[in-house]
């Protein structure tokens, strides 16, 4: 905020940021946002006498791919029986 007489505070006073953001009293949005899509929000920053102001917000957030956990599994060195090639290597048939 610029003008009027500090502190000031902020909120959000109409819609809403994405799920998982916050603000902060002091104006910081923080967090990671946990579903992707469109959002609009406004905010209002009010000085120590009351007086306020607002800006609308708009924007989108990218949808991301699935995380998948660690995978792990146990195979003999050198053995045929292993279930997979490393990655990007095909395996090589012995006669």
């Amino acid at each position: 905020a610029s003008g009027g007489t500090a502190p000031y505070s902020y909120a959000i006073t109409a819609g809403a940021l994405p799920a998982g953001l916050t603000l902060s009293p002091g104006g910081a949005v923080s967090g990671t946002p946990t579903t992707g899509g469109a959002f609009s929000f406004t905010v209002t920053a009010t000085d120590a006498y009351g007086a306020t102001g607002s800006r609308a917000y708009s924007g989108t957030v990218a949808s991301q791919l699935p995380v998948v956990g660690a995978v792990s599994a146990t195979v003999a060195a050198n053995s045929s029986a292993n279930p997979m090639p490393p990655a990007g290597l095909r395996p090589i048939a012995t006669p």
